[in-house]
């Protein structure tokens, strides 16, 4: 009798998720939540096109943009040296006809796992023939909830070249 109850015990657990993969439930968890996340090459695709679009705000309207790039406890400083959280960062990004045209020089990319570094350059012509903007900036993206959001960013002005 002893021996039947050991065989099921040893076939219950052998039919069990965690007996299944090595190193238990935990790594099986993780190796998910990591498979989750696309690619390297994936993410900056996108994260790409998301800051080729914030920067394209400076002329147009792309709406619903702000709220989902942005993630709910974001802070950002402007090149104002204004602190923003996400409610005032997406209130603030109205095209008001200042700029005719935005362009992003470069965007260069770190990795670390759930987060990457984002620092960039981007191009703003001006509508009334003053020197145009540039400004160069750093966007933290995470990884979470199954979608890449900024987390923290900062712009700073560059001088305007003599």
């Amino acid at each position: 009798m002893k021996r039947i109850g050991l065989v099921a015990a040893v076939a219950l657990a052998a039919c069990t998720p965690a007996a299944k993969q090595p190193g238990g439930s935990k790594e099986t968890a993780a190796a998910a939540a990591t498979s989750a996340r696309p690619s390297d090459g994936e993410s900056e695709a996108y994260m790409r096109k998301a800051e080729e679009d914030w920067a394209a705000l400076a002329v147009r309207q792309i709406p619903g943009l702000m709220e989902r790039i942005i993630a709910d406890d974001y802070v950002g400083v402007s090149s104002g040296g204004d602190v923003r959280d996400k409610a005032k960062q997406v209130a603030g990004e109205e095209a008001d006809g200042t700029f005719v045209s935005s362009k992003l020089e470069y965007v260069h990319y770190r990795h670390f796992g759930d987060t990457v570094i984002a620092q960039g350059q981007e191009s703003l012509k001006r509508a009334d023939g003053k020197p145009d903007l540039q400004l160069i900036w750093n966007d933290i993206w995470m990884f979470r909830d199954a979608k890449w959001q900024v987390v923290a960013s900062q712009d700073s002005v560059l001088p305007a070249k003599q």
